[in-house]
């Protein structure tokens, strides 16, 4: 696994992306997520995070945790996990 150059605004799109990639041959989509856990290396970049975060799921708003870790595998800035419905 490569980590995405270009800080925290850059991971979270990729994030986004990717989540989006494993959501689809499920039957799902971003459209059907229920709730999300956001994991952050510094809630400082909550802003960046959140811009991006809007920007994909654009009126569909599903409930979501934020947490501050001190330390995410292989440092990544930013992660996040769903639980969403399959069709």
């Amino acid at each position: 696994m490569k980590i995405v150059p270009g800080g925290v605004e850059a991971q979270m799109a990729r994030t986004l992306k990717n989540l989006k990639t494993i959501l689809e041959p499920a039957g799902s989509s971003l459209n059907t997520v229920l709730n999300t856990t956001v994991l952050l290396k510094d809630m400082e970049d909550l802003a960046t995070v959140d811009r991006v975060y809007s920007g994909a799921f654009g009126d569909h708003k599903p409930a979501r945790s934020v947490v501050e870790f001190s330390r995410l595998p292989m440092d990544i800035l930013v992660g996040i996990e769903c639980v969403a419905l399959t069709e």
